[in-house]
């Protein structure tokens, strides 16, 4: 992209064109034109594509860990057996279809 932008600023000298207005292009400078530029815009994508699967596996390993903690501090405060010992809430839980 940004080598595109300095193309398009450049002056026509530089690029090939006579008097600002560029010569026919042939098949292969178009192509390779627009592989370069296929490349290009790989090149800037490829750091985010990188910095979000990064991102993603260290959003998991939190969320696991802190699923983790939630479910031993449940269990230490024994968080079960109080609602065990609620009436009506086993049977409203059974009867929603949920395994309390």
């Amino acid at each position: 992209m940004m080598l595109l932008t300095l193309l398009a600023q450049a002056p026509s000298s530089i690029v090939g064109g006579v008097g600002g207005v560029a010569g026919p292009q042939t098949y292969s400078d178009a192509v390779v034109g627009s592989l370069a530029g296929l490349w290009s815009q790989f090149a800037f994508f490829l750091p985010n594509l990188i910095a979000a699967v990064i991102v993603f596996f260290v959003g998991w390993a939190i969320a696991v860990a802190a699923g983790r903690l939630v479910e031993k501090l449940l269990v230490v405060l024994r968080i079960n057996s109080a609602f065990e010992n609620l009436k009506g809430l086993k049977n409203a839980a059974q009867r929603a279809g949920l395994h309390v």
